[in-house]
């Protein structure tokens, strides 16, 4: 089994698609939300249409495409949004990193929002992306040449069983 975190191009997918086809039980891919693109329906759904957003979500979406489609490469992707913990700031509603926007919030002020504020922002604590991985490596079952489990805010499928941490 093979847990992939570092894969942010295509080309790097397809030089670790090539070297693990066939010889891996499972292949654990970290994606991301991005792939979704600009919100269409609020909550996006993950049977959605994707239209990845930016350079990033474009090439984890091409990354995703790769990985699904190859026969002999059971491969999962999981989809966390902004991952963050001790040490990493949660990108605020506006979308930067400027914490102040929460005590602006907190206090009842009044925020500008991009996109009228229809924009959702999925955090996931680290502790839970780590959970779902460790959940999808004893669950054989979401591994499959084109299957994928899934991580959107506090809702994780894999097929039709769930996978929690924590109790979320």
């Amino acid at each position: 089994m093979v847990i992939d975190l570092i894969c942010f191009t295509e080309e790097s997918a397809r030089q670790l698609g090539e070297a693990l086809r066939g010889q891996v039980r499972h292949l654990l891919h970290c994606g991301t939300i991005w792939v979704h693109g600009p919100s269409a329906i609020v909550p996006t759904p993950e049977e959605a249409v994707t239209v990845p957003f930016g350079d990033y979500g474009i090439a984890k979406a091409a990354i995703e495409s790769y990985l699904l489609g190859r026969d002999g490469l059971p491969a999962t992707v999981i989809r966390p949004g902004h991952i963050s913990g001790p040490g990493w700031p949660p990108v605020n509603p506006a979308g930067h990193l400027d914490l102040g926007v929460f005590e602006a919030l907190a206090n009842g002020n009044e925020l500008a929002l991009p996109n009228l504020g229809l924009e959702t922002v999925q955090h996931v604590h680290a502790a839970d992306v780590a959970g779902v991985f460790l959940a999808a490596l004893a669950n054989r079952s979401v591994a499959r040449d084109a299957g994928r489990a899934r991580l959107a805010g506090r809702q994780r499928e894999a097929q039709d069983r769930p996978l929690n941490h924590h109790g979320l």
